[in-house]
């Protein structure tokens, strides 16, 4: 009964930061630091979903254990789409797969996935990801895409991972709310500029 209650306080507890939150690293930071406080030993995690912008193929946050944040790498549009589609989400995307678990220590996938090898030289020994539709592809805004990569000798337990994936509707709903807050900033500000758009959203 503790750890159903502990589950129900922390749904809560997200619904609350998705509110309010509009910032979708700051969802991400709660999201990530809860888990951690119930011994899920995470090094990275990343949220991201389409988005109707023209000059931004998706709207992405990382979130990062304290003092291992990486160096900011600057990327070009190009360089960002070939990294999309090198990675694991696209791959998943890809297969229809829903979700998906590579255990880093396959030098192999370190050829298939560029993002494995920094993630290996960074201790990484497990990548996860799942994703949650939205709306039955009825938006553009189809559904986000949660990645997870612990640095703890032998990855993620089964356990783990089964009570993320019972978070997972809440955070996606808290981020649903945060994509169309973008999308209708972004729609207003194509026609408007992006400050009256602004304006308009806060009248």
């Amino acid at each position: 009964m503790a750890a159903i209650r502990d589950e129900f306080e922390f749904i809560d507890r997200l619904l609350r930061e998705g509110v309010k939150a509009d910032d979708l690293a700051v969802l991400l930071q709660g999201f990530s630091e809860g888990l951690v406080e119930r011994g899920i030993p995470l090094l990275t995690t990343g949220i991201s979903m389409p988005t109707i912008d023209p000059t931004s193929f998706f709207r992405a946050s990382n979130w990062w254990r304290e003092g291992r944040r990486p160096p900011p790498r600057p990327l070009s549009d190009r360089q960002s789409m070939r990294a999309y589609k090198e990675s694991p989400i696209y791959d998943v995307i890809k297969r229809d797969a829903g979700n998906g678990r590579w255990k880093l220590d396959d030098p192999v996938l370190g050829e298939r996935f560029p993002l494995f090898k920094e993630l290996r030289q960074r201790g990484a020994t497990e990548y996860a990801v799942s994703l949650v539709a939205f709306s039955e592809r009825r938006t553009a805004l189809r559904g986000t895409a949660l990645s997870m990569v612990t640095d703890r000798e032998g990855g993620f337990t089964a356990d783990e991972l089964m009570a993320v994936q019972r978070l997972l509707p809440a955070l996606s709903l808290a981020a649903y709310r945060i994509g169309l807050l973008g999308v209708a900033t972004d729609t207003l500000g194509a026609y408007l500029g992006p400050i009256t758009a602004g304006r308009v959203l806060q009248a």
